[in-house]
């Protein structure tokens, strides 16, 4: 099996017409709606970041509750209770603050869950997310890079 972590960045552009990366994150969701050997991981803070984010850009709150629901019914789309799996990731949190740079705490609750599955991508637009944590993590794809978006072709297709 094959697993797609997905950063707040990518759902926001996905569940956002108005976003100016929607119509790359659409294609990429269609894609990955066609790969029947993906499962797609959503850490949950993701999911709050998610909501507040939507609603700060002034997206309804039931246009953007009904999005999530519908999303998350998806078959393949689990959620990682970090919550739940919050001591699972203390060597992975350890590798990272080994790092030479300052970090965001979410983002690298992202990544700690990324690091727990094989054979996976972390999908995200967040290059300094991807380039701060590329020494522990080098699969994060930055979807709105032609050159990241026929990596994770061949990843959906391999």
């Amino acid at each position: 099996m094959k697993y797609l972590i997905e950063d707040s960045s990518f759902i926001v552009s996905l569940l956002n017409s108005d976003d100016p990366l929607h119509g790359d994150a659409y294609n990429i969701f269609v894609s990955i709606l066609r790969t029947d050997k993906l499962t797609v991981i959503i850490p949950s803070i993701v999911l709050e970041e998610v909501l507040f984010v939507l609603l700060r850009n002034g997206i309804s709150s039931t246009l953007v509750v009904n999005k999530l629901q519908r999303m998350l019914k998806i078959k393949r789309i689990e959620i990682y209770s970090i919550e739940k799996n919050l001591f699972n990731l203390v060597e992975n949190f350890k590798k990272i603050l080994a790092l030479p740079y300052s970090f965001k705490a979410n983002d690298s609750s992202i990544v700690s869950c990324a690091m727990k599955y094989q054979n996976s991508y972390l999908l995200t637009s967040d290059v300094k997310m991807r380039n701060r944590h590329k020494n522990v993590y080098p699969n994060i794809c930055c979807f709105q890079d032609i050159d990241n978006c026929n990596a994770l072709e061949t990843f959906f297709t391999s």
